[in-house]
């Protein structure tokens, strides 16, 4: 089952989501070669992308996760992978697709001017004047790695606004809207030892939707529905804010059918029962959001028509021993500001 969850944001430039967000499993060809030195990373058409890049973007990225969820994220475990490991391979993947989307813009003679490259250059020069010595050490960066990568995020945001700018796209209010609900949920599942979940027995799970029914008796009964989510939930979270496509099938069928202070009957579900409490059967700022992230979501569908295939064609060379070796643990590094500094002097001018 879908796991019913708020949704933590990890907020950074939009530039570098939107080579996340475009990454969709077409994979390059990849060749393993010693033709590479020890700080250049990938080879591809002829550009290469370096250690410093890489450093750039993984710890900018390392900085933000930090930010939500502390520093002691990193030794976490994430499915087969630390969550160190994952961070990585996404920075990787960002890098990859950002050479790929700039490849393609100049296929299709997408340049700067020469403003905009005056305004990356003056970027440049400020992040990197504002670096320590031993951040610079330590991550192998050079000012032309910073000047790289700036360009870069430039060329991908025309790349993709030449596909995107001129397109009509009207989102409904329904397909938008988001809704606010209170829920009380009975898990019908544990956890072995090995984190794998094990459905309770049919005795035990029938029970369970009793206690459920009775809860649902009490509130029609008008006990109150929070005091009772204190109560008898097994999720700590009481108040959930969502559009459509976001929660479980069930779930968002009972919740989107309800008015403002109506209550569901019991929900069934794969992992659990849940009551549901309409607060809001519409939030207009949130929808007026979602309504953006649609658009957003259309457009990236537009253009990824239009990348991948372009995108599939290409290969790269890896320098695999240094990819290897690479273990992103370095201290006492700052690189604050990276995503920052490119937006206010390139961005809003």
């Amino acid at each position: 089952m879908k796991k019913i969850s708020k949704k933590i944001t990890v907020t950074l430039m939009a530039l570098l989501i939107l080579c996340c967000t475009l990454s969709t499993g077409c994979k390059e060809k990849i060749y393993f070669t010693t033709g590479l030195n020890d700080n250049q990373l990938f080879k591809i058409s002829g550009k290469i992308c370096t250690v410093g890049q890489l450093n750039l973007v993984l710890y900018s990225i390392m900085e933000e996760y930090e930010e939500v969820f502390g520093e002691d994220i990193w030794g976490q475990a994430l499915g087969d992978k630390t969550m160190t490991e994952e961070i990585k391979d996404q920075a990787f993947a960002n890098l990859l697709d950002l050479y790929c989307i700039t490849l393609m813009a100049e296929k299709e003679n997408v340049i700067l001017n020469n403003d905009e490259k005056i305004a990356i250059t003056a970027a440049a020069n400020s992040f990197y004047n504002s670096l320590s010595e031993e951040t610079i050490a330590t991550l192998a960066i050079t000012k032309e790695d910073v000047e790289t990568l700036y360009t870069a995020f430039y060329l991908t945001k025309k790349q993709y606004n030449s596909y995107t700018s001129n397109l009509n796209i009207e989102i409904s209010d329904s397909a938008a809207r988001v809704i606010e609900v209170q829920s009380i949920y009975l898990k019908t599942f544990e956890y072995d030892a090995g984190f794998n979940k094990v459905p309770y027995s049919e005795e035990k799970t029938n029970e369970i939707y009793r206690q459920a029914c009775d809860i649902r008796i009490q509130i029609e009964n008008g006990a109150d529905f929070s005091t009772l989510a204190l109560k008898y939930s097994d999720d700590e979270t009481l108040d959930y804010v969502f559009g459509k496509g976001v929660m479980v099938e069930a779930y968002e069928m009972a919740a989107f059918a309800l008015s403002n202070e109506e209550v569901s009957d019991v929900v069934i579900t794969e992992d659990g029962y849940y009551i549901i409490k309409c607060i809001k059967d519409y939030l207009e700022n949130e929808t007026a959001q979602n309504k953006e992230s649609l658009v957003k979501k259309y457009k990236d569908d537009v253009f990824l028509e239009v990348f991948n295939p372009y995108k599939k064609t290409l290969s790269y060379e890896l320098n695999d021993k240094v990819w290897e070796a690479f273990d992103a643990s370095a201290e006492n590094v700052d690189i604050t500001g990276f995503y920052q500094k490119y937006y206010e002097l390139v961005e809003v001018n």
